[in-house]
């Protein structure tokens, strides 16, 4: 008893260390051109594998009994708890996709990415499939399609879905599409294009009809120069570039964006929903 004690505490220490020297890994994996999405996969995999082979060695049965199956169930409800918003990606909306099938299951609000691609037909049967019953409230589409293809994309989907009785909440994300490369090779954004896809999501859920109901962004209360431009006018990222991932907005040029997408808001909106007009 003694020695099985002394076994969980010694694997429970390694587990722990192992766990939390992840992000010291993480970077040299990212410099290197690496992307986190297949370090994940390639870490889930190998773990699993490595688990796999354990339990083998220990001759350990894979048949998971009735009261066991019963257990995974309400972790796997557990899992869908520790979070309130759930979406998919661009790239894994697929209505076949794992990911979609586990969305399926859970009475989360789930939201789906749409980029330049999306197509009416495809997202119907994803939202077959996520929402059959049209649950007010349970989908959330966010539109990423870059400034460029903003306006098109936005408002064929939109005209696609205003007779169809769907209920959505319609969000833009002005972040995803608009990467930008600074010309030495560092990843950026610029503030007007993402205030300018912010500037075209409203306009053209006014004109077709649509309540624009929201925008995700991707910022910092930090002083950091990752995003270029904005009433601070960054010209120079390797001033403070401290993002490991993608490049985020600041703090003056959140609330920049904040304040001029509140006021878009008011000042298009339709009389009746009027209260108030001007900065806030």
């Amino acid at each position: 008893m003694g020695n099985a004690k002394t076994k969980g505490y010694l694997l429970a220490i390694i587990s722990a260390v192992t766990y939390g020297a992840i992000p010291l890994f993480a970077i040299p994996i990212k410099q290197t051109g690496f992307s986190f999405d297949s370090a994940l996969f390639y870490r889930f995999m190998i773990g699993a594998a490595v688990v796999g082979v354990y339990l083998a060695a220990g001759k350990v049965s894979f048949r998971v009994s009735l009261k066991e199956a019963g257990a995974l169930f309400l972790l796997g409800l557990s899992y869908a708890l520790s979070a309130h918003f759930l979406w998919l990606g661009e790239r894994t909306r697929s209505p076949d996709s794992p990911q979609a099938e586990f969305l399926r299951g859970v009475i989360n609000p789930v939201g789906v990415k749409c980029g330049p691609d999306s197509d009416a037909p495809g997202l119907e049967r994803l939202l077959d499939r996520l929402n059959p019953l049209n649950e007010p409230g349970k989908i959330t589409l966010i539109l990423r399609a870059g400034v460029d293809k903003a306006e098109k994309t936005y408002r064929a989907l939109l005209r696609d879905f205003r007779s169809s009785g769907r209920h959505i909440l319609w969000v833009v994300d002005p972040m995803h599409g608009n990467p930008r490369n600074d010309g030495k090779g560092v990843k950026t954004r610029m503030f007007s294009d993402i205030m300018r896809e912010c500037e075209i999501f409203i306009d053209v859920c006014r004109q077709e009809g649509a309540h624009p109901g929201g925008v995700h962004l991707e910022m910092t209360g930090q002083d950091v120069t990752e995003c270029l431009g904005g009433s601070d006018r960054v010209e120079d990222l390797s001033c403070n570039y401290d993002t490991l991932c993608d490049p985020r907005l600041n703090a003056s040029q959140s609330l920049e964006l904040a304040f001029a997408f509140a006021e878009r808001m008011v000042n298009s909106a339709p009389p009746q929903e009027r209260r108030t007009s001007g900065r806030f």
